[in-house]
């Protein structure tokens, strides 16, 4: 039998990894707290009345569809969790941003909505936190298993969102969020169609001896259902990596909804400490203890490593910028370490790409940004900007936005891009053209 290994990383590599990842999520953490810091005095979990929609499957999202833990992966809530008073504010402070700035979808690079990021409205922001805690509360208890509290959630980012079906910006492309778990809000109503379309979501009521059958028949193949909140104020929760799309608005008055994304802290360190009791206890069965004492050795510099590095990075001089450099060349190298584990995903070819550049490797970011961008045109993702934003070659970021042109020819802020780039490339006829279409399309 012929085993072939694509990746031989040590346990050492792997754990460089994953400590890798833990300090960059923590560092997201603490700036999402900053964002909205209310989220940490959330209450214990509510439990309030929801329509749960299950998928046909227990390994969905992962294993068990952890950490969820169950097939109930999307709930509608059967009362408000917004005043509708509270709702109708947040569309008018958006109208008068709006009516000063515009409408655009800088954030999503949707062609078929608008969107305004929340932070940017100052009165709905202060009333969204005073809602927050709330709103953690009820979507842990619908969605996740009882150990985890609403307090060590954190919101990615906030939009509110604008469907219009006159100006034929009635939908969302599919897509998965890159989070945790999602809330949707309903903020207006008077309009047909809506919701948010589930690819693994059962059509009709989704019952529980249905999705039995579903997944023991090893199945998710059906068309999928649309799930709309109940009313003003109302919640739509459901977990991030679900596929899912905003399904079309037919008619009728413009539809609004605010779209939270949340991800989870590490609790005070309680997840990774519990990973890493499990795997140092796996480890410790098979190396035995002069085994155990070299890792341990081991893993002791390379902590000490870490330490001295984010001490460099925080401080000033050259001793910072040697602390910059070190620490850029050691993410550099445990992020090809990543893309050796998992080629296929674009995420940490970007992130190699920015430490590549970071080094001044300009060849080696856009070498890595090409690949991300590759990647998301496979799978649908306009990634156009990943090589432009880095400072690397023009050429292919005018072919990469070309491709995403190629899928959404009206979205506005592709046109801007393309504005920009041409820029770049010193062709301003070109620029101003596309900057011309741009404000065409804002305006429409």
């Amino acid at each position: 039998m012929l085993f072939v290994h694509a990746a031989a990383l040590s346990l050492t590599e792997l754990d460089a990894i994953r400590r890798l990842n833990a300090r960059s999520h923590r560092h997201e953490c603490e700036a999402c707290l900053r964002a909205w810091p209310t989220i940490a005095s959330a209450p214990s979990r509510r439990s309030i009345a929801t329509t749960p929609r299950l998928v046909g499957s227990d390994a969905l999202v992962a294993p068990g569809n952890a950490p969820f833990g169950s097939r109930a992966l999307v709930h509608a809530t059967v009362e408000p969790v917004l005043a509708p008073e509270t709702c109708a504010d947040i569309i008018a402070e958006a109208e008068e941003r709006a009516a000063a700035d515009g409408w655009g979808s800088r954030y999503t690079l949707q062609s078929g909505s608008d969107e305004l990021h929340l932070a940017d409205l100052p009165r709905a922001s202060a009333a969204v936190a005073a809602a927050l805690p709330d709103i953690a509360a009820i979507a842990t208890a619908a969605l996740l298993p009882p150990e985890h509290k609403p307090s060590d959630l954190r919101v990615l980012n906030a939009l509110v969102v604008r469907y219009d079906a006159a100006r034929s910006k009635d939908h969302m492309a599919p897509h998965g969020d890159a989070n945790l778990l999602t809330v949707n809000v309903a903020l207006s109503a008077g309009h047909e169609g809506g919701g948010t379309w589930f690819l693994a979501v059962r059509g009709g009521e989704a019952e529980e001896e249905e999705a039995e059958e579903a997944a023991e028949e090893g199945g998710e193949a059906h068309g999928g259902a649309v799930v709309e909140p109940g009313g003003v104020g109302h919640a739509l929760l459901h977990a991030g990596a679900l596929w899912h799309a905003g399904a079309r608005t037919a008619k009728g008055a413009e539809r609004r909804v605010l779209t939270a994304r949340a991800i989870a802290a590490l609790g005070g360190g309680d997840a990774a400490a519990g990973e890493g009791r499990a795997g140092r206890a796996g480890r410790e069965g098979r190396e035995g203890r002069a085994g155990r004492e070299r890792r341990e050795g081991q893993e002791r510099r390379e902590g000490e490593g870490a330490e001295e590095g984010e001490a460099a990075e925080e401080g000033e001089g050259g001793e910072a910028g040697e602390g910059r450099a070190a620490g850029g060349a050691e993410a550099a190298r445990l992020l090809e370490l990543a893309v050796r584990l998992n080629p296929a995903d674009a995420e940490p070819w970007i992130q190699l790409a920015t430490a590549r550049r970071r080094q001044g490797d300009v060849d080696g970011a856009a070498a890595a940004g090409r690949r991300a961008v590759a990647l998301g045109r496979a799978s649908g993702v306009a990634s156009f900007d990943a090589l432009y934003n880095l400072g690397c070659d023009v050429e292919p970021a005018l072919d990469a936005v070309g491709a995403a042109l190629a899928l959404e020819p009206r979205a506005a802020d592709i046109w801007a891009e393309l504005a920009r780039l041409k820029l770049a490339a010193g062709e301003l006829a070109d620029a101003r053209a596309c900057a011309e279409k741009c404000a065409e399309l804002r305006s429409a």
